[in-house]
């Protein structure tokens, strides 16, 4: 997504001027969802087969990753292909702001 970098800043900048929201903590949790559909034929779709917790295994999914505070305000996200392993994992400096302070904690 072209925008999406400007997009992270400003929904942070907002959380902080409406809400004095706090970015020591940020949350990281990662899902999936299905298509009940054909899977896809060009090879740069994100749609693929993959581990689905819905036991949905004939259909493709894709896997979503977001960031958000405690207080649940999104400050990322990122849709990766669907056969992306969907475990907890460290956030690993990348919060959609390259000065990321934020102390990392997994969800899952």
């Amino acid at each position: 997504m072209a925008h999406q970098e400007a997009l992270f800043s400003h929904l942070r900048q907002r959380w902080c001027d409406l809400f004095n929201a706090s970015f020591d903590v940020l949350l990281y949790d990662l899902t999936s969802t299905y298509f009940e559909s054909d899977p896809p034929a060009d090879p740069q779709d994100k749609r693929r087969f993959g581990y689905s917790r819905d036991k949905r295994f004939d259909c493709v999914q894709v896997v979503i990753a977001l960031i958000v505070t405690p207080e649940g305000f999104p400050l990322a996200y990122q849709v990766m292909a669907g056969n992306t392993p969907i475990k907890p994992r460290w956030l690993t400096g990348s919060s959609g702001s390259k000065n990321n302070t934020a102390k990392p904690v997994a969800s899952g």
